[in-house]
Order: structure tokens, then sequence, then C-alpha cells
């Protein structure tokens, strides 16, 4: 038994002691590897807001350029935020979920 603890000790030791392998991932007879981190959207972040109820706010289209024909009215309207359909919210939030 002193024996197999032994070796499992030199093993941890001489893999700490490789500088390939970082010795905090380092277990007893085991190692483990960090899967690789989920990630929002980035481009979603940027048009995407939840509301403090879970609904999605995005902004209105059509806002960037070409305003001088579109009446002071539907400026205003295009310029408040609007609510993502039912239909797209849940693709909006899969995207948003880290």
């Amino acid at each position: 038994m002193e024996e197999m603890e032994e070796r499992a000790t030199q093993v941890v030791a001489d893999r700490a002691a490789d500088a390939s392998m970082p010795s905090h991932r380092f277990r007893l007879l085991q190692w483990t590897v960090a899967m690789p981190k989920m990630k929002s959207h980035s481009g979603a972040k940027k048009r995407f807001r939840k509301t403090g109820t879970g609904k999605i706010r995005a902004r209105h289209g059509m806002t960037s350029h070409i305003l001088e024909k579109k009446n002071a009215k539907r400026r205003r309207r295009l310029g408040r935020p609007l609510l993502v359909a039912k239909a797209d919210q849940t693709r909006v939030k899969d995207l948003l979920r880290p």
C-alpha cells in the first residue's frame, strides 16, 4: 500500500515538473482538462438587452440614414426601443446566454 502511495506521489511530482502541464490541473492518478468557456454572441450583446422582467429589447431598424424623407412622428417612433417578437425571443436568449 505504501509503495502505491509513493509511486502516485512520484507520478504527480514528475508531471508537475513538466513545464508544459499546469500543476493546478493534477489530481492523484487523474488528469483533468478544463473545457472551453461558453461565450455570449458579441454581435447580439451590442444589439439586444434584457429587461428586468426577462423580455428582450432591441432597437428599430431604418434609423441610420435617409432620414429626410421620414416624417418626425416616424423618426420619433423608430427611436424608441422595441420588444423582440415572441417567436424570436428564444433564439436571441440563446445568443445572449454565456
